[in-house]
């Protein structure tokens, strides 16, 4: 039975774990599948000298993961000159284009930007390109973060559970 308890356990990681990387590229919160599927995995080992501190350094990763991609989209398109609707354009535009993905994550927030410049701000062609580009930058560097910091997680893991952790095998053996 607990082998059984065990296999279930990682398998539920490995869902979470793919899960929360594809929530890095979708609008989801994919730090918090990570966080679950490294809660699956340290409970399925049965490890509970782990230490509370690991656990509070992935939720601080978990919850900056998660403001990353707004607080990049907002300073992308801010640097570039974008008005405040521009701004929430490009956000709605992002959700939008999730629908069209992967195409759509790209245009989405470029369109809802521009879009928004067009229309409500009433600027011209040339500053709403360059104000719906900031949005498309900011949305592209949200990414890139929210990877990085999902990739950071994962590993700050592996590596705690194997120089730290109780000393059984574990499935993310990493020779040292």
């Amino acid at each position: 039975m607990e082998l059984a308890w065990q296999i279930t356990m990682y398998v539920l990681a490995v869902l979470c774990l793919i899960a929360g990387l594809a929530g890095c590229v979708l609008p989801y919160p994919g730090h918090v599948f990570v966080l679950l599927g490294l809660v699956c995995y340290a409970v399925g080992l049965g490890d509970a000298d782990l230490g509370w501190w690991i656990w509070v350094f992935l939720s601080v990763l978990t919850v900056l993961g998660m403001l990353v991609d707004n607080i990049t989209t907002l300073v992308g398109a801010k640097c570039f000159g974008s008005s405040r609707a521009a701004v929430w354009m490009s956000l709605v535009g992002f959700l939008v284009g999730c629908f069209f993905f992967p195409i759509g994550l790209i245009v989405g927030p470029f369109l809802g930007a521009v879009l928004a410049e067009l229309l409500i701000a009433r600027r011209d062609w040339k500053q709403s390109s360059v104000s719906g580009l900031g949005a498309l930058l900011g949305v592209v560097a949200g990414m890139y973060a929210k990877v990085l910091i999902a990739a950071i997680m994962v590993i700050w893991f592996v590596i705690h559970v194997n120089v730290y952790g109780s000393g059984h095998e574990t499935l993310l053996w990493i020779p040292y």
